[in-house]
């Protein structure tokens, strides 16, 4: 859903763009983007006075939301409120390459497909661990899970005396039977 927010965000900035200036203003504006509780990405300005409403003016833990996507629709929430310092440097780290290989397609130096290549997990990562957790009740199980591993993460990716702990924690929550 997030990204069919960015998406349509490009779409009202550039209402009249070709397809390939839409992708590389995609790109290009979000590389660039002001990630941080006062510039969230909105489609439509919230008028909700709602405690369901994300509003970092009158709730302290929106203003902690690292990379805000707000829902259009009521309720207006965060729908990137689990992103992490960690995980935003690699979003962006992943925009600046996009938006390069955007660059280098229209100057005829590469081709879309370098765009849209496959990507190693393994290449890319050296080091990682790999939670595996099962339960009777999934429903319940993976909505304490995924809040609980928000704990576990954020502390280690933390920054202490102008180091992290952790440079890079890349979360994925796989549901269902492997």
């Amino acid at each position: 859903m997030s990204y069919a927010i960015l998406v349509a965000k490009i779409c009202q900035l550039y209402p009249h763009a070709l397809p390939s200036v839409l992708i590389k203003a995609f790109f290009r504006v979000f590389s660039e983007w002001n990630w941080s509780w006062r510039c969230p990405v909105l489609l439509t300005p919230s008028t909700e006075n709602s405690n369901l409403a994300w509003d970092p003016k009158y709730n302290a833990n929106d203003r902690a939301h690292v990379m805000p996507i707000i829902y259009p629709a009521h309720p207006h929430i965060n729908s990137t409120f689990n992103v992490t310092r960690s995980s935003l440097q690699i979003m962006k780290k992943e925009l600046n390459e996009g938006f390069k290989v955007v660059l280098e397609e229209h100057n005829n130096e590469a081709r879309w497909s370098k765009l849209f290549g496959e990507f190693n997990f393994f290449d890319e990562f050296r080091h990682f661990v790999v939670i595996t957790a099962s339960a009777a009740e999934g429903g319940r199980f993976r909505r304490w899970f995924a809040a609980t591993f928000q704990y576990f993460i954020l502390p280690i990716t933390r920054q202490s005396h102008g180091n992290f702990f952790l440079g890079l924690a890349w979360c994925r929550a796989r549901y269902g039977i492997w």
